[in-house]
């Protein structure tokens, strides 16, 4: 970048708007400066990355509607409760669907495991969902398929932190637009690079985005304070900006945002310091003579520590990254990615956004046909004589095929093995 010599206006008088200087360089209040043609296809791709996944999206509320209308056909008294990522707004074309249910006709003195395989067995004869199965352990989940669309559910019982989470992500939706397209973005980044995926160390996708309202809280966009109507008072739907009151006076690009997160990231003292929500604020992370956490910092806090906003005591959302060698390899990808919007001038995964939205449409085509091809099966033979039916490969048979132009892929670094003996008394 080339320095500015024009006189910066202050920003009282820019009502808070990002500052063009004469040559072309905007300066954000994010603390990035950058030429106005890398702030507008920075910002292009993250709204191409946002939009992308509304075929997804339909599908994921025709399988909702089917679901709370078995749902309310087996069980009447049934309340049902929509959680998770497409609820709160800041879904990705690869998300699921998660129910938390109350069902009082199950009686009170059965566990959670029993009541889900109660509803299993009421929903084992439709026609509307197949693979239905119940995990054990601490919080029991019904999975099941939806047939038409191939979506999949999670449905929990009695499970109340998930929506609050829900809801505290979808009423910063509504605080500023911005919030559910950087949230897409951040975590299309976060699952492309494998820094989301608790499963094999790393963090959830929950922790992801309180890393992004964190940021934002800094910046300006999003209050610092956690709104009092996320405890339970305001619901999905109403209109939390109003009731909130919150103008954000911060207008920086989605671009300019995106690179400033990556920025405050690859540079953020996680081992010496604990990100807290409620506060809104970066604390040091204290711990008394015994080791024993102060001010309100989560056990398991030797790593990453983002708090969540609403359990007590605290809980550190980010637990589930446990292992040194994960941890350094997570504050690499922050790195790198502020590297390649810098120094390359685009979105930091491995396929370009166009590429992506040309397989997600190649594989919606390729599922279409199946249906179709299914739907020849159930013809009788006389039927058949009278069509000429094209054979074609299984959805994604091409598009993952080792020989596939589409599955090319850049040359990347492994992640570290999981070492599963790894004590998590962190």
């Amino acid at each position: 970048m080339f320095a500015a010599t024009a006189t910066i206006i202050s920003e009282n008088k820019t009502n808070g708007a990002p500052i063009e200087i004469s040559q072309g360089i905007i300066v954000n209040q994010c603390g990035i400066s950058m030429p106005a043609w890398k702030d507008q296809k920075l910002t292009a791709e993250i709204e191409s990355i946002s939009s992308m996944g509304e075929q997804h999206r339909q599908k994921l509320r025709q399988a909702a509607a089917d679901f709370r209308s078995l749902m309310k056909d087996e069980f009447p008294d049934a309340s049902i409760w929509m959680t998770g990522s497409f609820a709160a707004g800041v879904d990705l074309p690869s998300s699921d669907l998660d129910f938390t249910i109350r069902v009082p006709s199950l009686g009170e003195n059965r566990d959670n495991f029993n009541k889900l395989m109660a509803i299993k067995r009421n929903l084992w004869d439709s026609d509307l969902f197949y693979d239905l199965y119940v995990t054990g352990g601490l919080i029991p989940v019904l999975t099941m398929v939806h047939k038409a669309t191939r979506v999949d559910l999670d449905v929990t019982i009695d499970n109340d932190p998930p929506k609050s989470n829900t809801l505290l992500l979808s009423v910063y939706g509504q605080l500023d637009e911005r919030f559910p397209k950087l949230c897409r973005g951040v975590k299309k980044w976060a699952t492309d690079t494998g820094v989301e995926n608790s499963k094999m160390g790393r963090v959830n996708s929950f922790s992801v985005c309180l890393l992004l309202v964190h940021f934002l809280q800094q910046v300006g966009v999003l209050p610092k304070e956690l709104p009092s109507t996320i405890r339970g008072t305001i619901e999905l739907g109403r209109d939390a900006k109003e009731e909130i009151g919150w103008v954000s006076r911060n207008k920086d690009s989605l671009g300019a945002l995106f690179w400033g997160f990556m920025k405050y990231y690859s540079q953020f003292d996680f081992k010496n310091q604990w990100i807290s929500i409620r506060q809104g604020k970066a604390l040091e992370k204290r711990r008394d003579e015994n080791g024993e956490p102060l001010d309100g910092l989560p056990k398991n806090n030797s790593l990453i520590v983002v708090e969540d906003p609403f359990l007590v005591p605290a809980f550190n959302c980010a637990r589930t990254l446990r292992q040194d060698d994960i941890y350094h390899r997570i504050l690499e990808e922050f790195v790198e990615a502020e590297k390649t919007i810098r120094e390359k001038s685009r979105f930091p995964i491995q396929k370009s956004t166009e590429r992506v939205k040309v397989e997600n449409e190649g594989k919606l085509i390729d599922c279409r046909i199946t249906e179709i091809e299914d739907t020849l099966d159930d013809l009788s033979w006389d039927d058949l004589v009278l069509l000429k039916r094209v054979i074609r490969a299984r959805p994604g048979s091409f598009w993952g095929s080792p020989g596939s132009f589409w599955n090319v892929k850049l040359e990347e670094k492994q992640w570290p093995d999981i070492v599963r003996f790894q004590s998590t008394n962190r």
